[in-house]
């Protein structure tokens, strides 16, 4: 025989319920052996819990240790002292900035405060250059409210508009038509007229067609000139802030009653004043 008989056991099941018992017969070797194939499966199963636990501990270990390696490099990079000092700029800068708007009556312009539903640091920017953005914005801040002083906004004196800017009958002959380059604010005699924007005062002058009138140079290409004043508070060369004094309203000139003439010009050329009144 090439194969030789394997030697084998009968195994009875005995069933009370049937008449029948059944018949099994199984490897001889496989009944003295049992233990030994039970033990070594059971081993094997152990050995691949305990790789299985090795592995996530590793991936986990390694994880950690990631985090701790990225959270000491932070720690390193960021300069708290920096990030508070500048954030408490833009803090500062905000406040300045609704300050300015509001004394220019343009409280409905103001940027909100609360600054907490912004959602925290966008996901783009690195944790590590939060100083670097919060820099940034200072100075944006800085810029804005530098380049909002230099321009004309707001009511230079809070009276009624008589008369718009543009072609209006004559009125001192009601019939011959002209073109008025500038708008007329009612007022008393006295009253205080102030710059709408910060500069250099360039000319601070009488003449029969103005009467007492300023001119303030904002930038290279913003002037605004006030006329028909009864008194000028500034002399050519002055620096005046915005919201600042610079004469009293009156009737000099080619006027017919106490009023201001304001006029705001861009690039030599006079331009209509009402968009830069923001009403």
């Amino acid at each position: 025989m090439l194969f030789k008989e394997i030697d084998k056991t009968t195994i009875i099941l005995a069933n009370c319920g049937k008449s029948r018992p059944r018949v099994r017969r199984v490897p001889t070797f496989l009944l003295r052996t049992w233990q030994r194939w039970v033990g070594l499966f059971f081993f094997v199963l152990v050995a691949l819990i305990a790789t299985l636990c090795l592995i996530v501990y590793q991936n986990t270990s390694r994880d950690y240790q990631a985090r701790l390696d990225r959270a000491n490099y932070i720690r390193s990079k960021i300069d708290v002292e920096q990030i508070q000092s500048s954030f408490m700029a833009i803090d500062s800068g905000l406040y300045q900035l609704n300050s300015f708007l509001n004394e220019r009556g343009l409280s409905h312009f103001q940027i909100d405060e609360n600054m907490g539903n912004l959602g925290g640091i966008p996901e783009d920017i690195d944790v590590t250059e939060v100083a670097s953005v919060g820099v940034f914005f200072e100075k944006e801040l800085t810029s804005l409210l530098s380049d909002l002083k230099s321009l004309p906004l707001g009511k230079p004196y809070d009276g009624d508009i008589t008369s718009k800017f543009g072609w209006r009958r004559n009125p001192f002959n009601r019939r011959i038509g002209e073109n008025h380059a500038g708008i007329d604010f009612k007022g008393a005699i006295g009253d205080t007229i102030c710059t709408t924007a910060s500069g250099l005062v360039t000319e601070s002058n009488y003449n029969s067609g103005y009467g007492n009138f300023v001119v303030v140079q904002h930038s290279d290409t913003l002037q605004t000139l006030y006329a028909h004043l009864s008194r000028r508070l500034v002399k050519v060369g002055d620096k005046v802030d915005t919201g600042q004094p610079i004469g009293l309203l009156g009737n000099t000139g080619r006027s017919k009653g106490a009023h201001l003439h304001y006029e705001v010009i861009h690039n030599c050329r006079k331009i209509n004043p009402e968009p830069f009144l923001l009403q």
